[in-house]
């Protein structure tokens, strides 16, 4: 059995506070301009709508994708649990702890370690009891030094490890919102046949739904300051022997997903008990992590010794090499030969030392033009910020349940699956058992649900 300790010490603090909900929850009610955006589509606020919208269109989901990211990337108030300060001009500053990450996370909640939503605590495995006891180390403009991350995770729901090109593995950790926090704690201790997170709504009930945020972290050094969102971490993974052991480090936020409750319009007449997906899933990768598969004239994926250039003159975060190696190992574009190691699993366990793990990612089909224009803007309005260095890859949503875009992947979140995957798609595998409401770990200990099968 996993022990823990509730970690003490000068940087980290404990609180409770009152706030409405409308405030934790960033609806539109709380920010006085929010009506402005109408006339002003890509002005940055800390609130965003509660849904879609009924008319839902691509154009429509990415806007909401711009919106969300920049308002769950504001400052959070000091001490307080998913608390936007809406005093503050996050357009300035060179970095946040953002709201999404004072989130309590699924492993928390999963293992009982937070219980209650103010609680701001960090619980550390024992295996962190030494470096627990210290204070870390001064690290310029990292904003969670009071709050560290605790990141065990490092295999993918499809039971994968990958490595950057220094060879050290990626880790996960999955935040939840209020309302999907409140849902999981009414439900846990009974049996369960289905789930049913909240789903936003608008007009006259206006209420927030469910938003889970995947994030995908890899070390860094204070070369790399000034292209992430960084993170204090307590890392843990186990060695040769099956033991635990314990590191601490900064982190760069690698790929995160924004995975929203946020579509009630997507309804099914005929169901008597609705299976219908109504969640977005929003997906962004920082800049310079992979390089981009382009399309020869027959429309087959290739790779070029101009798609391997990253035009921010860095390195690739996922991707090592030459284009020698890669006409040599992927002859004739073949990426999917034994010799070719793109987009291939090469890590079994973390111990035994990962070689780079290679990843490409593939061609943007849809939507070119307005994600462009939405990531520029990014670019423009936080010029000083480490969140301009983020791109949306799209957001997938369902209209009668047809997916939209019909195929998205995020290299580093779904690093191996084929060019037709689809978030919308590899999420209903979640519903398999019992109705899981498309999602994979909700913090339900398995031996509470009830399988149906």
């Amino acid at each position: 059995m996993k022990r823990y300790l509730l970690l003490i010490s000068p940087f980290i603090s404990f609180g409770c506070f009152s706030a409405n909900d409308d405030a934790i929850n960033q609806l539109p009610s709380d920010c006085s301009n929010f009506n402005e955006l109408a006339n002003k589509p890509y002005k940055i606020l800390p609130c965003f709508s509660a849904t879609l919208g009924n008319n839902r269109t691509n154009q429509s989901a990415i806007r909401d994708a711009y919106r969300q990211f920049h308002a769950l990337n504001w400052p959070t108030v000091d001490g307080k649990v998913g608390l936007a300060d809406f005093t503050l001009d996050y357009t300035s500053m060179p970095d946040t702890l953002p709201v999404w990450q004072s989130w309590p996370t699924i492993q928390e909640i999963e293992s009982n370690l937070h219980n209650a939503w103010s609680e701001t605590h960090t619980v550390v495995p024992e295996s962190c009891r030494v470096l627990a006891a210290k204070s870390p180390a001064s690290v310029k403009q990292v904003t969670n030094l009071k709050s560290p991350l605790v990141l065990t995770q490092f295999r993918n729901p499809q039971d994968d490890i990958i490595s950057d090109r220094n060879g050290n593995i990626t880790f996960y950790s999955v935040h939840v919102n209020k309302p999907a926090f409140d849902y999981i704690q009414s439900i846990r201790n009974s049996p369960i046949e289905r789930f049913e997170f909240p789903t936003g709504s608008e007009y006259e009930n206006m209420q927030r739904g469910a938003v889970f945020v995947k994030a995908a972290w890899r070390k860094i050094d204070n070369s790399e300051f000034d292209q992430y969102h960084k993170a204090y971490a307590y890392i843990v993974q186990p060695n040769e022997n099956g033991v635990d052991e314990c590191t601490a480090s900064v982190v760069g936020l690698s790929a995160m997903h924004i995975t929203s409750k946020n579509n009630p319009k997507n309804i099914n007449p005929s169901e008597q008990v609705s299976t219908t997906n109504k969640w977005s899933w929003a997906t962004y990768i920082q800049e310079n992590s992979v390089p981009k598969f382009s399309r020869n004239a027959s429309n087959g994926l290739t790779l070029t010794e101009k798609d391997l250039i990253n035009a921010n003159g860095n390195e690739w975060a996922y991707f090592s090499l030459s284009i020698d190696d890669v006409d040599k190992l992927c002859k004739n574009n073949d990426f999917t030969s034994a010799t070719c190691p793109i987009n291939q699993p090469v890590c079994s366990h973390p111990a035994d030392g990962c070689k780079p793990t290679e990843l490409v990612a593939l061609p943007v089909v849809q939507d070119q033009q307005n994600l462009s224009t939405y990531n520029n803007e990014t670019k423009q309005r936080l010029n000083t910020s480490v969140w301009s260095k983020y791109e949306i890859i799209n957001n997938q949503w369902s209209d009668s349940g047809i997916p939209s875009p019909t195929e998205l992947a995020n290299p580093i979140l779904e690093p191996f699956e084929k060019p037709s995957s689809s978030c919308s798609s590899c999420h209903s595998e979640a519903n398999t058992n019992i109705y899981k409401d498309y999602i994979f770990n909700s913090g339900i200990k398995a031996d509470t649900i009830k399988n149906m099968n």
